[in-house]
């Protein structure tokens, strides 16, 4: 059995360099694969909201007074 190592902690900045080194450090197919998968999950998530009302607006001219 393996040694388990200990957690890193870390901050919010280091944790977005250490994040844009591990997506820069990918070949563009994965990254592409990830961004459909990402975007296929938000999809999901709003496939059955009902549809939304339409915005109307007339635009209407006053007169001075």
């Amino acid at each position: 059995m393996s040694p388990r190592k200990a957690p890193e902690w870390t901050t919010p900045e280091l944790a977005a360099l250490d994040e844009g080194r591990y997506w820069k450090g990918q070949p563009i197919a994965a990254r592409l694969a990830a961004v459909e998968a990402l975007r296929r999950r938000v999809y999901e998530d709003y496939a059955d909201t009902p549809p939304r009302m339409e915005r109307v607006f007339r635009l209407v001219e006053i007169k001075r007074r």
